[in-house]
């Protein structure tokens, strides 16, 4: 598993919200949860929960996925790898 430095501030940047940087990037707005676990001798664990629909099956042929930008940017802070582009697929006359 890959480790990632990760830094939390209550109450930044007002009273009552949080702020959660991995590797320096704020990931905040696209978390929606996330369970710490600290044990003697170990390594700290962090469960992150984000603001993705989970979704068992679906298909179709032309769907657009949209991505919140905000979750989008939190992936990619783990590590996550977005797909090229598709070009566009003209369509038939």
């Amino acid at each position: 598993m890959t480790r990632h430095r990760i830094t939390i501030a209550p109450n930044t940047p007002c009273f009552g919200s949080h702020q959660l940087l991995v590797d320096g990037h704020d990931i905040s707005r696209g978390v929606r949860s996330l369970r710490l676990s600290l044990g003697p001798g170990e390594v700290p664990s962090v469960e992150l929960k984000l603001g993705i629909v989970e979704i068992d099956r679906m298909e179709s042929e032309q769907a657009d996925l949209y991505i919140p930008d905000f979750t989008r940017e939190a992936l990619i802070a783990l590590g996550w790898t977005p797909p090229a582009e598709a070009s566009a697929v003209p369509e038939d006359s």
